[in-house]
């Protein structure tokens, strides 16, 4: 069995800066993304195994492609305090998506729906708190979720999810920062409809350490 991944590192060596570096154009990648995002359909489709072969197709990826660079170049902000986000690459098997944050901006708890998803930081430093559901045998009305680890992507990083780990986090950007994440399957139909906001307590519960009492949201709640 393939062993939980958090966040892994990929050395500067291996990152493509260049323009004309012998690595992956942006169309070129989202080719080899489509062929193994096929594997969602199967029955056995192993995640783990799946996220970890995105990682190696992403770190090959030439960031620095003119074709990539401009369909995010145009940085337009327009919610205080949370990062602009722009859909680069959508159909209905994968989204490709690039977050663009200023220093301070955030993204409140939220969780993926049977989702898988691969974030890269491409550059700056953003952290990231990760959270699973906790079974809620009491009389809360709400959700418990546990924080399973806290940690800080910078250049060359990447924090994984899937629907079994992983799948509530938050983001705040310590430095600006723009981030590279892979969602699959996309955020379509009944994964829309279950996509969800989370306020949570500011401590946890007593004699439950990284346990926290949450809210689910429809909408976004504001910080």
């Amino acid at each position: 069995m393939l062993a939980y991944i958090s966040s892994t590192h990929l050395f500067s060596d291996d990152f493509c800066y260049e323009n004309n570096c012998n690595k992956l154009n942006w169309k070129k990648f989202l080719k080899k993304v489509n062929k193994i995002s096929n594997n969602q359909f199967s029955n056995s489709w192993d995640q783990e195994l799946y996220v970890r072969e995105l990682i190696s197709i992403m770190a090959t990826l030439n960031i620095k492609d003119s074709n990539l660079i401009d369909l995010y170049s145009s940085f337009k902000k327009t919610i205080f305090g949370f990062p602009e986000l722009t859909t680069v690459f959508k159909d209905d098997k994968f989204d490709v998506v690039i977050i663009e944050f200023l220093k301070g901006d955030k993204i409140p708890l939220h969780n993926h729906p049977d989702m898988t998803g691969v974030i890269l930081c491409l550059d700056g430093e953003v952290r990231i708190e990760i959270f699973n559901p906790v079974e809620n045998n009491g009389s809360f009305s709400g959700t418990f979720i546990q924080l399973k680890e806290a940690i800080t992507l910078t250049k060359g990083n990447f924090s994984t999810l899937t629907t079994q780990r992983g799948n509530i986090h938050s983001l705040e950007a310590t430095q600006d920062c723009i981030l590279l994440d892979v969602f699959t399957p996309p955020y379509r139909g009944d994964r829309l409809e279950r996509y969800r906001w989370y306020t949570r307590s500011s401590l946890p519960e007593p004699n439950s350490p990284n346990i926290y009492k949450a809210v689910e949201h429809k909408q976004f709640p504001g910080f």
